[in-house]
C-alpha cells in the first residue's frame, strides 16, 4: 500500500541536482539538501531557487544506507515558504522500484 499522496515529512538529505534543457542534462551540478518529502514530490533547499517548471535529474544520499539514490527525474512546481528561504518544490516524474521502496520507508 503506498502512503496517502499528502503525507509530508522532514528529513535531510543531501541532493545533487542537474538542470535539464531540451534533451540535454547540463555539466553544472547544484548541491542541495532535501528538507520534506512526500510521495511524488520533494521540497529541496538550493543556494538559488529553481524556477518553475524547469526539468531536473536528482540524486538523493541515503546516509543512513550508506549509498546514493539512482537518477531520480522531476519537474519545478514552484517555491514553496520554509522560514527564511523558500524551498524549491520538485514533482517527481521518475523513480526506478528501489528508490520508490526506500522514500515511501521514510514516510512509514
Amino acid at each position: 500500500d503506498s502512503p496517502p499522496a499528502d503525507v509530508h515529512v522532514d528529513v535531510t538529505l543531501p541532493a545533487s541536482c542537474w538542470i535539464i534543457e531540451g534533451k540535454m542534462v547540463q555539466k553544472e551540478t547544484l548541491a542541495g539538501v532535501v528538507c520534506r518529502l512526500g510521495s511524488r514530490e520533494i521540497d529541496v533547499r538550493f543556494d538559488r531557487p529553481l524556477p518553475p517548471l524547469t526539468n531536473v535529474k536528482l540524486r538523493l544520499s541515503y546516509p543512513g544506507l550508506g549509498h546514493d539514490s539512482g537518477d531520480l527525474y522531476g519537474k519545478c512546481l514552484g517555491e514553496v515558504p520554509d522560514g527564511g528561504r523558500p524551498l524549491s518544490r520538485i514533482r517527481l516524474t521518475s523513480v526506478d522500484t528501489l528508490d520508490q521502496k526506500i522514500l515511501e520507508g521514510f514516510l512509514g
